[in-house]
């Protein structure tokens, strides 16, 4: 399957990562490496989603969402519009 990459297309799912790290810290995650297995990704790609590189998998927000089960998807991820933010930029 074929890597989605953000700047592809638009609109798309991108990961607050801030909240991530909130959620991260309030749950005693101490690690980057613990919250990927946790999530079940790798620490490569927990940080290329982080950085917007590619966009979150529908498996990645699942096992994110399952992880943090008191979490609303509004709270971990968003809809961007790429296009909008690469004219702003």
């Amino acid at each position: 399957m074929k890597d989605t990459f953000i700047g592809e297309s638009s609109p798309a799912i991108a990961l607050r990562r801030e909240k991530l790290d909130e959620l991260r810290r309030a749950n005693g995650i101490d690690s980057e490496a613990e919250l990927s297995r946790i999530i079940g990704v790798s620490p490569t790609t927990l940080w290329r989603i982080s950085r917007g590189d590619v966009a979150p998998s529908p498996g990645f927000i699942a096992r994110t969402l399952l992880a943090f089960p008191h979490s609303k998807f509004e709270t971990l991820f968003e809809v961007v519009d790429r296009a909008a933010l690469a004219v702003a930029s």
